[in-house]
């Protein structure tokens, strides 16, 4: 189909004027503060995770073999192990990339603080005057023009923390990997997954060259190696289970911060 098209042959021109009226939008938002005290401090809050979700599009590089991951299994022993490793190297680069996003969120909301301090300090008496000579709806509007830098500070802090909470559990969401679960337990043919078993059998016996046949140490490793692939599972079904229980616990956790907010706001203004 077709869209943002003015004309036929238009590949530009209808994107463009579309682009101009949306940053025109974001401009009147920020421009109505005097009316709409609170409608820049909640675009400015809602744009960073956005920018950074586009920045983490823009920059994330493509992988060909993932546009066709449901054939993953029907490839021979050396393309897996390719496969394994541009997979193992985009999951480096993700935690990079999440790591990277909590130290600007975290030195923004730091930066943002320092500068918001001295300042409040300097004009708390300004404050107070014009807070007790005020209506109900006239201390609103004072007050988030007041605290508007220490809320987009603790919101840049939210985001980090929540960042640093992916960067933790990336081991968790690797595990999680569809194309990596089916590069590694696979539903491939028994020959691919005998020329994979023997590959394992081989790197752990390169491994015990120095030890004796009957070692207990290589006979507990080797036989453990076998049964590595249903542990592997497993471990799977936790992680997913893990990453399940933690999201729940962490948007809730958030309603109630957020609660906990509106609440202290009212009553400072009340």
């Amino acid at each position: 189909g077709q869209y943002c098209v003015l004309y036929k042959g238009d590949w530009w021109l209808g994107k463009l004027l579309l682009a101009v009226a949306g940053l025109l939008l974001l401009v009147a938002c920020y421009l109505s503060a005097n009316s709409y005290a609170t409608v820049p401090l909640a675009l400015t809050i809602f744009l960073c995770p956005i920018a950074i979700l586009l920045v983490r599009h823009w920059t994330m590089p493509t992988d060909p073999f993932l546009q066709d991951a449901n054939n993953v299994g029907d490839r021979n022993f050396q393309e897996r192990m390719s496969m394994l490793r541009m997979l193992t190297g985009e999951e480096r680069n993700q935690r990079d990339f999440y790591s990277a996003a909590m130290y600007a969120f975290a030195l923004a909301g730091f930066l943002c603080m320092v500068a918001w301090i001295p300042w409040a300090v300097h004009t708390e008496s300004n404050f107070k005057a014009r807070m007790h000579g005020s209506s109900r709806q006239e201390r609103e509007l004072i007050f988030v023009y007041w605290a508007a830098p220490v809320i987009i500070s603790c919101s840049n802090f939210a985001f980090a923390a929540f960042s640093f909470l992916r960067v933790s559990l990336n081991e968790a969401y690797s595990a999680t990997d569809q194309v990596k679960n089916k590069l590694i337990v696979g539903q491939a043919s028994s020959k691919m997954n005998d020329e994979l078993m023997q590959h394992r059998m081989a790197m752990l016996s390169k491994a015990f060259e120095g030890d004796t046949p009957a070692s207990p140490r290589k006979v507990q490793t080797m036989m453990a190696a076998q049964d590595r692939m249903q542990r592997y599972l497993v471990q799977h079904i936790s992680h997913m289970r893990q990453l399940s229980a933690i999201v729940k616990t962490v948007g809730c956790a958030f309603i109630v911060i957020l609660g906990a907010l509106y609440v202290a706001f009212q009553l400072t203004t009340a």
